[in-house]
């Protein structure tokens, strides 16, 4: 049995270990559809949406599924499973991914993976892609934040950029046109001030900040950021900022420059210079009394000193005319600087001069006499002798004369001085006018010296022929043929005085005679042979042939001077004297085949050129010239027939023709030796020719570049040449690099290219009809076996034709224009050696250092820091120095400084080519030096490291310097100490911790402290640095720094407080304030080292904060002991008195001041004193907490309609805090209306009285009389045409109307009843009764402010009083007098009417009713038009057939005249009216009328409002109690602009008033008031959009915009938005931007980063948004908004 158990026992385990193998998962996912693109025509550009299906099992669980897409590496997105593997064993649905920026076709391939790691199951995608970038990049607002650390001025510009697509590629920065910045982008930026740091980054999109650091001084800053992306697109926004002064105030210096007169209608201009170099100047302003039109500059940048000139426009009327100038700077401080113009009609001024004595002697004193005079004013007058100024008057010297004008009237005293003097006068006025005066009177001073003759020329009659003139200016010798007749001109000047006479001898040597002459002038300056005595040479030749002219000169003063032998004349026997002169050029000098070669004559005679001639030839082995046959021109004849050949007949009759009027220009064709011969004839028919031989050789070269300067720099161009050879030649190009610099070229070529003629392109040379071989090529510079250096070198051309040989060069300099340069980045780098083993914690890359730059008072520095061991207070670390250098050329050497003493020069470890940093394309070398740096050359101190680089351009050294740093990282040590907290709030004013005190310890909420350090040693390896005292809030994982103290000096141990500043580790005279947040915090007291100050911003900061600071930490509770104060706020909307309008159910919220913890929830009660004085606890549905308050809301069931009654009501809480749940508190009391929309309502009206004087009154429903706040009645008889109306007074559950006398009749009523919150009700039309036994009378004012008033007007004659009596009348006596005493009784009138004598009244046939007509009144009392009312007092008494009578006391006018003089008030300026405040807005009306009004009627243009006849409907308005006498007001409640049961809903708008007035004589008046507006719908929200649900923390730092809103109202410019932030609301209506009736809000990080503060970890924030508008009409968006804010 036992062996049957066991083997059971065996089998079951192996089924068991045997299905574990069988259910082992093997396999891959299983694809279960091929995944489709569903929007493939939508996926047009990166980041746009692709939507595809896809169903996939897996029989253990999908882990994740990927999307790859063509040529990248790692998947483009994790739609499934990214993070938390996905588990589930099937998929089936849409996936969406964001298409990546790739612009050529590519593929999508679907990878899944299961939980089990088993190959994932492969998909590709139906349809290829390509999504370019098409979108252009977007940047932010830039941000500037102030740098006080770096110093003033100094500041951080930042701007979120992004882009979708290809990502971006640059940034550029530009400040006011004058610092431009291009910023690299970066992955990592410590160490750096400018750079573009990519934030996220997929592979659609890219999120950056770009930031860089510079100085602005105080003013107006046009920043502009242009975003470029990778595809070439560009984005650019500008934003100008004002940096202000910070806190020193100065007015800025203005000045004006303007004219003080100026014509009517002339354009002037007036120069306005502002300075403020503390303030600067950012506007300027000039304003005129005239023009109207004010000049205003605003300046940007603001400069501190800024001028502008200003072109303005007289006026025509001639005046004094004022200005005022004004400059403003950015502190807005304004000076102010006033003057006038004066416009005057000018006269020009006017100056004369004479003198004492024309002829004086030497230093003889004469007076010279100045006369000026002008209109407006003079400016300046001034004498001049000859030119030079001898007397100057200005401002001082000219006085008024009445009715003259402005005159100078003076006396000059002149000193004579030698020579020949004009004396000239200047005048200028004060608008700039001028005069001149000259003195016709010459003023002689003794001459001692005689004239000189500066020239000679001669005129010549050939032949003595008059027709054949030529002149001669060669002297002093001339070459003239025998027998031509001669004509002198002498040039002479005396600067003393006047030339008295010019005599000359003409002399032949060896003839006989000498003949003397005289010449004779026009001017006193040029003297000539007189016509008479001209000169004929001999016709005879003798040995000779010279004739000697002699000159004898004399002034008026007797000065005289002989010039023997002042010119020669040759005399010659031949005309060829005269033949034309000829010079010939050749350019160039040296010609080669297929060059231009030009041929540049140049032709001259002293008479005329007749024809020219000018042509090319080449020459045989003979030397014989050959004419030239090629198609070219190589033969120009002037003056030419048709066929070109010379036209004799003609005469080109010029004395000049210059190089370049007539020229060759020739193609070399041939290579050989050459002649070009220019001929020209002159009018003599005599002729002369120039020749010149040049040769050509058989090859051309161009260098295409470089071009004529034949300079190239090195590295960035390619040398390009092209030479032409005679067709079949073979050709050979050197390039030979002058090393030796001597010009020989002699060395060998550093490069040979040899070009048979299979390189060769054939090309037709169109001028010569000829085909020619061409070769061209280049040469990179960047070759460094070509061009080794910098240099002179040949570009030689050798080309052969069979034995034939021909050499061609050319030139070049190859420079290197560009200095040396370290390598940017990377040209420096520091290497701390084994610092990593010293130190293990120190971050990898961290032994390389930082380099960053600093700008301080000096400039800007480039800092290295470098960590080292400074174990024992010595450095114990080598370092290694890498130099990489840039250069075109060659370096040839580099050296290295320490505090400027050289160091051993480092080693040239290796030169390549890069690419040119300075030249996109261009090429340059690269030189590595490396050296190491002793431990002893660098310290803890700043070492400057100066390195110099050489080249051959460049023989001083180029520096560049950097400042090194090393950088101790040992940590500081908290050896003892101790916190003491004191002066506190009186529930916890002391606490002291020790260092090594352990537990939990209690501090005030929001206590202020005075803190202090003491029992403190403190040490270090070098320096303290400071102490610093932080509280962390544990529950809110925020920090806080409470103080910092900085050691007052460089020690490595510290034990006395009073070392560090400020207050010496005390917090002073001021307290530290704790967290407002009660919770568990804490306390930490931190020791820095000097060298953590020092690295604070720069890439070493991380690793300092483990290295260079001892913490010490303890735990604080935070604990509210304060007075708590509680508020109650309700959001309902607002009736009047600032009350709010609740109902059921209402949310109440609980404001605790920002300490809303500390309520104790569920101590609060809600209390409503009710309208009757009873007190209700509101029981609550929900508590809920939002931001800072508890929102209590009210439910439906708490206040019920028919129980609770409506009206105003007192509202409190009663609450216990947390610290004393024991003592229960009151809140303040609140005052609500309660409207539970019970409708107001009355019962019907009943009389109180049936006499004389009506008193009606009726009953209020009791759950209502509480809310009753007006009952208006009103009435009118049956069948009369307009209702009068009366407020009643409510006396507890009962509403009176006193309404007076009322005739006998049946009147139609209805009833007004407005309650608390405004809501109207009118009660249905019905009538009541009046009845009577006694006599009664209408047709006159019975009640109200016109009681017992009769007025009508002077035609209504049969306008009647009525007396009515329902037994019948059987007389009435009228009895009327007039008031004042003054006047005669005879104007009394008593008169009795009866049915057998009406005379004036009129009675119906059964006696029951009697009409006096207004004639009775008009015929006896002699009614004058416009009396006052009070003029009579009539008393009518009437008689009935029962004896009874009654009288009746009225008072009558006679009244032509309309109502007038009306004041009206409509609802204030902006008013709304609305269904919820229409209860609050009056029109009013005070009307002036002499007798009295009858009735005002008001009319709203309105289409809700109008008649069967389209006419628009009146509302009758109240009358009020009057001002005074003659003022009538009457004011209408506007109730009828919403929905009742009588009337639909009116049209949102602004409507037309107009009120119609009648007195009481019947006279009518119309008057317009204006306006009013109406609003009665909810505004709509069209769109609520949030941009991106998901937002990283860089761009919750950033400008971005998070989420737009589209709103639309009538009266959205009024209206107010609010945003929702997790049931917090906030106000955001300055960020509406309002056009029409729409809206448009941007909300951007920076609004939310102002709302919820720093944010360092994940959060996730809910929004709605609310809008009311500006008639209280509220609309919430009925969807949420969710975003998360992830790191």
């Amino acid at each position: 049995m036992r062996r049957r158990h066991l083997f059971s026992l065996i089998i079951i385990l192996i089924v068991v270990l045997s299905g574990c193998i069988f259910f082992q998962d093997t396999a891959s996912p299983v694809f279960l559809n091929t995944p489709s693109i569903k929007n493939f025509s939508k996926i047009t550009k990166a980041n746009d949406d692709i939507i595809f299906d896809l169903h996939v099992q897996d029989n253990s669980g999908i882990n994740y599924v990927s999307v790859y897409a063509d040529g990248i590496v790692t998947p483009i997105a994790t739609p499934i499973g990214d993070g938390v593997p996905y588990s589930k064993k099937e998929y089936n649905g849409e996936i969406s991914v964001k298409a990546p920026y790739i612009s050529n076709s590519y593929g999508l391939t679907v990878k899944v993976y299961d939980i089990n790691g088993n190959p994932p199951a492969v998909k590709t995608l139906d349809r290829k892609l390509n999504t370019p970038d098409r979108t252009k990049p977007s940047a932010g607002t830039p941000v500037l934040y102030s740098l006080p650390a770096r110093g003033s001025g100094y500041f951080e510009l930042i701007s979120q950029v992004s882009d979708i697509g290809s990502g971006i590629s640059r940034v550029r920065f530009n400040i006011d046109d004058k610092i431009i910045k291009d910023l690299k982008v970066v992955r990592q930026a410590d160490g750096l001030d400018d750079y573009v740091l990519i934030q996220e980054e997929t592979t659609s999109w890219m999120l950056a900040s770009a930031r860089t650091v510079l100085p602005l001084v105080v003013g107006d800053h046009n920043i502009k950021i242009e975003v470029f992306d990778k595809a070439g697109f560009k984005n650019v926004i500008e934003q100008v900022y004002t940096i202000r002064p910070d806190g020193v105030l100065t007015t800025p210096d203005l000045v004006h420059y303007a004219p003080v007169f100026v014509e009517p209608g002339d354009r002037f201009v007036i120069t306005l210079s502002a300075s403020d170099s503390i303030n600067r100047i950012r506007q300027i302003e000039l304003s005129d009394n005239f023009s109207g039109n004010p000049f205003v500059q605003s300046i940007t940048p603001s400069e501190a000193f800024y001028e502008k000139t200003i072109t303005r426009i007289a006026p025509t009327r001639e005046g004094e005319y004022f200005f005022t100038a004004k400059a403003l700077n950015v502190a807005e401080v304004q000076k102010e600087s006033s003057f006038k113009i004066i416009v005057q009609k000018n006269q020009i001024p006017r100056v004369s001069l004479s003198v004492s004595n024309a002829s004086p002697t030497v230093n003889e004193k004469i007076n010279i006499t100045i006369d000026a005079w002008d209109d407006i004013g003079l400016s300046l007058v001034e004498v001049f002798d000859n030119g030079d100024s001898i007397a100057k008057y200005g401002t001082g010297s000219f006085k008024l004369v009445e009715d003259l004008g402005w005159v100078l009237q003076t006396t000059h005293v002149w000193s004579a001085n030698k020579g020949r003097h004009t004396f000239t006068a200047k005048v200028i006025d004060k608008s700039g006018l001028t005069s001149e005066f000259i003195l016709k009177q010459k003023i002689q001073v003794e001459d001692t010296t005689p004239p000189i003759v500066d020239n000679l020329f001669i005129d010549v009659r050939v032949d003595r022929d008059p027709n054949n003139l030529r002149t001669l200016k060669t002297h002093p010798t001339f070459n003239i043929k025998k027998n031509d007749r001669i004509y002198l001109s002498f040039r002479v000047t005396d600067p003393e005085s006047e030339v008295k006479s010019v005599k000359y001898t003409l002399k032949p040597d060896g003839l006989l005679p000498t003949r003397e002459y005289t010449a004779v002038s026009d001017d006193g300056y040029i003297f000539n042979t007189a016509l008479e005595d001209y000169y004929d040479l001999p016709d005879i030749a003798w040995p000779n042939n010279k004739i000697y002219i002699t000159v004898t000169t004399e002034n008026i003063g007797g000065y005289k001077k002989t010039y023997e032998n002042f010119a020669t004349i040759f005399v010659s026997a031949d005309k060829d004297v005269y033949k034309p002169k000829i010079s010939l050029r050749i350019d160039p000098a040296k010609g080669y085949i297929f060059n231009s070669i030009n041929i540049l004559p140049s032709y001259s005679d002293e008479g005329y050129i007749k024809n020219v001639s000018l042509a090319i030839y080449k020459l045989n082995q003979s030397n014989e010239p050959i004419k030239i046959s090629d198609g070219q021109q190589t033969e120009l004849n002037m003056p030419a027939n048709p066929d070109g050949s010379l036209d004799l007949t003609k005469s080109l009759n010029t004395k000049e023709i210059p190089e370049n009027k007539v020229k060759l220009t020739w193609l070399a064709s041939d290579y050989g030796r050459f002649v070009a011969v220019a001929r020209a004839e002159n009018d003599l028919g005599i002729q002369n020719s120039q020749s010149i031989v040049f040769d050509v050789q058989g090859v051309s070269l161009i260098i295409r570049n470089p071009t004529e300067a034949k300079v190239i720099d090195l590295g960035r161009n390619d040398l390009e040449y092209l030479f032409h050879t005679t067709k079949g030649a073979t050709a050979t190009v050197m390039l030979i690099y002058d090393k030796n610099g001597d010009n020989n070229y002699d060395e060998p070529p550093t490069e040979i290219i040899n070009l048979d003629t299979s390189k060769a392109k054939e090309t037709q040379i169109p001028e010569v009809a000829s085909t020619v071989y061409e070769y061209s090529g280049s040469m990179s510079t960047a070759d460094l076996k070509r061009f080794p250096n910098t240099g002179k070198y040949r570009v030689k051309v050798i080309s052969k034709v069979g034995k034939f040989e021909v050499q061609r060069y050319s030139n070049i300099n190859v420079r290197d224009t560009y200095a040396p340069v370290l390598k940017k980045n990377d040209g420096l780098l520091l290497v701390s050696k084994n610092i990593r083993s010293v130190y293990p914690k120190l971050s990898e890359g961290m032994e390389n250092g930082t380099l960053f730059e600093k700008t301080e008072s000096t400039g800007l520095r480039r800092y290295y820091y470098i960590p080292i061991d400074f174990k024992a207070g010595k450095n114990n670390t080598d370092v290694d120095i890498t130099i990489k250098a840039l250069d075109y050329g060659n370096i040839t050497k580099a050296e290295y400084y320490i505090d400027s003493v050289l160091q051993p020069l480092p080693e040239l470890s290796s030169v390549e080519l890069v690419d040119s940093q300075a030249d996109a394309g261009a090429k340059q070398r690269m030189f590595t030096y490396k050296a190491t740096i002793p431990k002893d050359k660098l310290s803890y101190q700043v070492k400057e490291l100066k390195i110099k680089l050489y080249d051959v351009e460049h023989p001083d050294g180029i520096e560049e310097i950097f400042y090194v740093k090393g950088v101790e990282i040992e940590k500081p040590v908290l050896n003892e100490f101790k916190v003491n907290f004191s002066e506190g709030p009186s529930d916890l004013k002391e606490l002291t911790i020790n260092k090594s005190d352990t537990g939990t310890f209690s501090i005030s909420a929001g206590g202020e402290y005075k803190v202090s350090i003491t029992n403190i040693d403190f040490s270090d390896n070098l320096y303290i640095g400071a102490v610093v005292l932080k509280i962390f809030d544990n529950d809110r994982n925020t920090e806080k720094t409470l103080k910092t103290w900085t050691a007052s000096i460089d020690s490595p141990q510290i034990k006395t407080p009073i070392s560090f500043e400020p207050d010496g580790l005390s917090s002073g005279a001021l307290k530290i304030k704790m967290p407002d947040l009660i919770g568990n915090y804490t306390l930490k007291v931190e020791l820095l080292d000097k060298t953590y100050l020092q690295v604070k911003g720069t890439k070493f900061e991380n690793d300092s904060q483990s290295l260079n600071r001892d913490i010490a930490e303890f735990k604080v509770n935070v604990i509210d002991t304060r007075p708590l104060a509680v508020s109650l706020k309700l959001e309902n909307k607002t009736y009047k008195n600032d009350m709010r309008i609740i109902s059921s159910p209402f949310n109440l919220y609980i404001n605790a001041q920002g300490r809303r913890d500390m309520i104790e929830t569920s101590s609060i009660k809600v209390n409503m004193v009710m309208p009757d004085g009873t007190t209700k606890v509101l029981d609550k549905t929900e508590l809920t907490p939002i931001g800072e308050e508890l929102l209590y809301s009210v439910g439906a069931s708490t206040l019920r309609p028919g129980v609770d009654k409506d009206g105003v009501c007192t509202l409190y809480i009663n609450y216990a805090t947390k610290n004393r749940p024991s003592e229960i508190k009151k809140s303040p009391e609140y005052k609500v209306v309660l409207d539970l929309n019970q409708n107001p309502y009355i019962g019907d009206i009943v009389m109180e009285s049936t006499s004389g004087r009506l008193v009606l009154k009726s009953t209020i429903a009791n759950t209502l009389s509480y809310d009753i706040d007006d009952v208006v009645l009103f009435y009118k008889p049956i069948g009369s045409g307009y209702y009068k109306s009366i407020h009643g007074s409510i006396s507890a559950n009962e509403v009176f109307f006193e309404i007076g006398v009322l005739s006998i009749g049946r009147y139609d009523y209805y009833v007004r009843v407005t309650d608390k919150s405004g809501r109207t009700r009118f009660s249905p039309d019905k009538q009541f009764s009046v009845d009577s036994k006694t006599p009664t009378i209408d047709n006159f004012q019975a009640f109200g402010n016109n009681t017992g008033k009769f007025s009508f007007r002077s035609a209504d004659t049969e306008k009647s009083i009525t007396a009515r009596d329902s037994y019948g009348i059987s007389k009435i006596l009228v009895e009327a007098y007039y008031k004042d005493d003054s006047i005669p009784k005879d104007y009394s009138y008593i008169k009795i009417f009866t049915a057998s004598s009406p005379s004036e009244a009129v009675f119906d046939k059964d006696g029951k009713s009697v009409k006096i007509l207004t004639k009775a009144f008009q015929d006896n009392l002699k009614l004058q038009s416009g009396k006052p009312v009070e003029s009579y007092t009539m008393t009518v008494t009437v008689f009935n057939t029962q004896s009874l009578s009654k009288s009746f006391s009225l008072m009558i006018n006679d009244d032509d005249l309309k109502p007038s003089a009306a004041v009206f008030s409509l609802p204030l300026t902006g008013t709304i009216i609305s269904e919820s405040n229409y209860g609050q807005n009056e029109i009013r009306a005070l009307i002036t009328e002499n007798t009295g009004i009858s009735h005002v009627t008001l009319e709203i243009s309105h289409p809700n409002f109008l008649n069967a006849d389209n006419s628009f409907k009146t509302q009758y308005m109240q009358a009020q109690e009057s001002y005074s006498a003659n003022q009538y007001p009457y004011s209408y409640k506007i109730t009828n602009l919403h929905k009742t049961d009588l009337y639909e809903p009116v049209t949102e708008g602004e409507f037309d008033v107009t009120i119609h007035t009648w007195d009481l004589a019947g006279n009518t008046q119309d008057f317009s008031l204006g306006k009013i507006i109406v609003d009665l719908k909810p505004p709509v929200i069209q769109s609520f959009t949030l941009n991106n649900p998901q937002i990283t923390l860089a761009q919750y730092n950033s400008s971005d915009e998070i989420l737009t809103a589209e709103l639309r109202d009538f009266t959205i410019s009024n209206s107010q938005a609010y945003i929702i932030i997790d049931t917090v609301q906030y106000d955001i209506s300055s960020l509406m931007n309002c056009v029409g009736d729409t809206a448009h809000i941007s909300f951007t990080a920076v609004n939310l980063k102002n709302i919820l503060g720093n944010i360092s970890s994940r959060r996730v924030v809910t929004f709605k948004i609310k809008v009311i508008d500006g008639a209280g009409h509220e609309t919430v968006y009925r969807d949420n908004l969710t975003l998360v804010i992830a790191p």
